[in-house]
């Protein structure tokens, strides 16, 4: 698998190039997903209606998603495919007034495609909902605390909780897949598209809740899940350890693989 060119442009060009970006004004949310080879990308009209709808919601104008498409679809022409595309908007507002949103810009930057995760993970639980938990802001500073915090304590990652119920991770959703059925949770949670996949891959009944800590002893697959890795299984929640199917993990990871996609060109 070729590796793609790691490149960062802003409305196609470098940033270097741009001199309007303010640290303190910085405001605009994304998405990310794979590009395969073939130049497709599963659940791509998910992906630009999520950048229509949080660009309405949190910028108050909803961006032009053709020109979201043709911008990626340049970047990857440039960098090559299969890879890792994120595309964000991105407001110019004055510093510190983000109610006077004065242009969008569409930012786009691209990685190598990670390989899936031969190991299962750690996770340590955090009392915490996300301020505005159905917007995927480009704000990292919470998510990317806790998850210091929890790979500083020997954890992979932090595990979102209000109460008993377990929500959602720093930047991954979450399916647990029991013997009778696929339960992911729905409100105060980010809306997956990882998840979605997931939930079409296992074949169960879908029940959409938080789950309760107190049904992992009942668990067949906990998952972590997000566009980019669809499913990493996780085998210790807190001081808990995890059911981790296998035999389950990897027919879920193969019907992914197989999974097609719209292409990106259009």
């Amino acid at each position: 698998m070729p590796v793609a060119t790691p490149l960062h442009l802003l409305d196609g060009r470098p940033w270097r190039d741009s001199d309007w970006v303010d640290p303190l004004s910085l405001l605009g949310c994304y998405t990310s997903f794979v590009v395969d080879g073939a130049g497709e990308v599963v659940d791509l009209p998910g992906h630009l209606e999520r950048l229509r709808r949080d660009s309405a919601r949190l910028l108050g104008r909803e961006v032009d998603v053709e020109l979201v498409r043709r911008l990626a679809a340049d970047h990857v022409a440039l960098v090559g495919a299969p890879v890792r595309l994120r595309v964000a908007l991105l407001a110019q507002t004055p510093p510190l007034q983000p109610q006077d949103v004065r242009a969008l810009h569409v930012a786009t930057s691209s990685r190598p495609v990670p390989p899936e995760s031969a190991r299962a993970w750690s996770v340590q639980t955090v009392q915490h909902v996300r301020t505005l938990p159905a917007v995927k802001a480009v704000d990292p500073f919470v998510q990317l605390h806790l998850k210091r915090e929890a790979r500083l304590a020997g954890h992979d990652d932090a595990l979102l909780c209000r109460g008993e119920a377990l929500l959602e991770g720093t930047t991954w959703g979450l399916v647990a897949l029991t013997a009778t059925a696929a339960v992911a949770p729905h409100a105060d949670v980010l809306p997956s598209s990882g998840v979605t996949r997931v939930l079409r891959a296992a074949g169960l009944p879908v029940e959409r809740r938080p789950l309760r800590r107190d049904e992992l002893a009942q668990v067949r697959l906990l998952v972590a899940s997000n566009a980019v890795a669809v499913a990493t299984a996780v085998a210790r929640v807190d001081e808990q350890d995890i059911s981790v199917d296998l035999d389950l993990l990897a027919v879920v990871r193969h019907r992914n693989r197989e999974e097609r996609g719209v292409r990106l060109t259009g």
